[in-house]
Parts: structure tokens; C-alpha cells; sequence
């Protein structure tokens, strides 16, 4: 990777965003906890806020993924605390997040957890929200999914995907 980035390839500010997007590829939930969770971990590192708040968007929709409707929301409203506002245009994922979210949960308990997730510390909810995923993950095993009829793991196809060119 330092070869292709030059000496910042190792940087903080690449991993995360790396680990952002190898997250929405991975096709296991293990394998996405995985890089969700070192991206959130390099994200810290940086101290960045709108790093902090991508990899809290990471976070949701790896929680999405896994079906915890309510973490999700609470950490998109996390995110968006920390940031200050939704960013739905540089992050297209978010409104397709937020309307999963919202259609899964409905109206008042969306509302409920986006409330909770602004209020709450977001430290500690996305710490707790990675803690249960590994803990799933681990009863599923690494490869464990959402799956569908014929037994195929389901990917979910994201915007961001275009932006890969690596």
C-alpha cells in the first residue's frame, strides 16, 4: 500500500477510508466487523471529527447488515451530532442507511433511537454496538450473513462502490 500511496499510505486518514470501503465490499458480517471496526480504531487515531463520524456511518451500516435496526439509528444520529449535521451529499449511503433504518424500526421507535443516539455518548455506543457484533459474529462464524433462498450471501451494492479505482 506505501508503494501506491507514497510515505502517507500507512497514515491514519488512508486507513480509515480504506477500511470504509473495503466494509461495504466484505461479504461476510466477520469480515466487515472487521474492517468497520479498524477503521473506527484508525479514525480515533486521527482525532478528525468527519473521520470519526464516516467510521460511526460505518458502524450503522454494519449494523444494518446484521439487522440491529436500532443501533443503526442511533449511530447515524451519532454521527450526525458529532458532525455536526447529516451530510447526505457526500455520503450517499446515509439517506439509503437512514430509510432502511426508518422503514424496519417505523416512524416512532426510528424516532426514539435517533433521539437516544443524539444524546448518548458516542464513544461508548459504538463501542457497544461493535462488542455485540463480534459477539454475533463469533456465534456465526467469520463467514456468517444475511442469506438468501438459494443460500447466497447477500452484498449489499453501495454508491461508494464507484469511487473504487484500486
Amino acid at each position: 500500500m506505501t508503494a501506491l500511496l507514497g510515505a502517507d499510505g500507512d497514515g491514519s486518514h488512508v486507513r480509515v477510508v480504506i477500511r470504509d470501503r473495503l466494509g461495504y465490499l466484505a461479504e461476510g458480517l466477520g469480515e466487515a466487523r472487521a474492517h468497520r471496526e479498524a477503521g473506527y480504531r484508525a479514525a480515533l487515531e486521527t482525532g478528525h471529527t468527519p473521520l470519526i463520524a464516516l467510521s460511526l456511518i460505518g458502524i450503522a451500516d454494519l449494523a444494518l447488515r446484521r439487522g440491529d435496526d436500532g443501533a443503526a439509528a442511533r449511530m447515524l444520529a451519532a454521527s450526525d451530532a458529532l458532525d455536526g449535521l447529516p451530510d447526505y451529499h457526500s455520503h450517499p449511503d446515509v439517506a439509503a442507511s437512514r430509510r432502511a433504518a426508518r422503514t424496519r424500526l417505523g416512524e416512532t421507535r426510528f424516532a426514539e433511537a435517533t433521539a437516544a443516539g443524539r444524546l448518548e455518548d458516542w464513544r461508548e455506543a459504538a463501542e457497544a454496538v461493535l462488542a455485540l457484533l463480534a459477539e454475533a459474529s463469533s456465534r456465526i462464524g467469520q463467514g456468517g450473513g444475511r442469506r438468501g433462498s438459494e443460500g447466497v450471501t447477500l452484498v449489499r451494492a453501495t454508491p461508494w462502490m464507484s469511487c473504487l479505482t484500486w
